[in-house]
C-alpha cells in the first residue's frame, strides 16, 4: 500500500519544498510513456494539490459541465476523507480546465456534482509548462465538510487516496495511478485499493 506525508504549511505552498508522488504504477501492456506525479500540503484551513503531467500530443476536446474527462488527457484525485466512511470524492480534469467532481463509493452508485464557485471553497487552475501541463487545487476544509461534516483533520489522522492520469482517446492512450491497482477490467473507481495520505 503506498503511503505519502502531507506537508504541513502556513500561507500557500511553495511546491518547491513539497516532496512529489510519483503517478508510475502502470496499466495495460498499450500505455503510452507518460509521467506524471503528485503534491500535497495543508495548513489550518485549507487541502492543497497539484498534479503534473510530461505528456506529448495533448488531447484537450473536451469542455463545459459534462465533459468526458477521462477522454482526453487527463488528471485525478480521489480521496476519502473521513475513516469509516465508504464514500470517497474525485476530481478528473482536462488541459481545458474542464472537470468532473463526483461522490460515491464506486462507480455504480457516483454521483455527479456541480463544480462550486470558487468563492464556495474550492479553487482549481490549469498550466502549462514545455513539455505538460499541471493541474491545481485548493480545497477549503469548510467545503470539504459540507459533504463530510466531521472532517477535521489533525497531525498523526489520514486520508485514503489515489492519484492517477490517463488518457483514453489520446494519440498515445495511458492509465497510470499512484497506489497499485489490481481491478479487471481495469477500474479507478475502486477505494479498495487507496494509498494512505498522513497529515504531517
Amino acid at each position: 500500500m503506498s503511503t505519502y506525508t502531507i506537508k504541513k504549511i502556513s500561507g500557500t505552498p511553495d511546491w518547491s519544498c513539497v516532496p512529489s508522488l510519483p503517478i508510475d504504477q502502470i496499466h495495460r501492456a498499450e500505455t503510452a510513456p507518460v509521467r506524471a506525479w503528485a503534491q500535497v500540503a495543508c495548513n489550518g484551513s485549507s487541502l492543497f494539490v497539484r498534479l503534473r503531467a510530461e505528456e506529448s500530443n495533448i488531447r484537450m476536446e473536451e469542455s463545459g459541465p459534462l465533459a468526458n474527462t477521462w477522454e482526453d488527457s487527463c488528471l485525478e484525485f480521489f480521496f476519502s476523507p473521513v475513516d469509516g466512511d465508504p464514500r470517497y470524492l474525485n476530481f478528473e480534469t482536462v488541459p481545458s480546465g474542464a472537470y468532473f467532481m463526483g461522490i460515491g463509493t464506486g462507480k455504480p452508485d457516483l454521483l455527479r456534482l456541480v463544480p462550486p464557485r470558487p468563492e464556495n471553497g474550492l479553487q482549481t487552475k490549469v498550466a502549462f509548462f514545455e513539455g505538460g501541463w499541471e493541474v491545481s487545487y485548493e480545497l477549503s476544509f469548510s467545503f470539504i465538510r459540507r459533504l463530510f461534516p466531521s472532517f477535521a483533520p489533525k497531525s498523526g489522522d489520514v486520508l485514503r487516496a489515489n492519484f492517477y492520469k490517463c488518457g483514453d482517446k489520446t494519440p498515445n492512450p495511458h492509465w497510470l495511478s499512484w497506489s497499485r491497482v489490481e481491478a479487471e477490467p481495469l477500474n479507478f473507481h475502486t477505494p479498495q485499493y487507496f494509498g494512505t495520505l498522513i497529515f504531517e
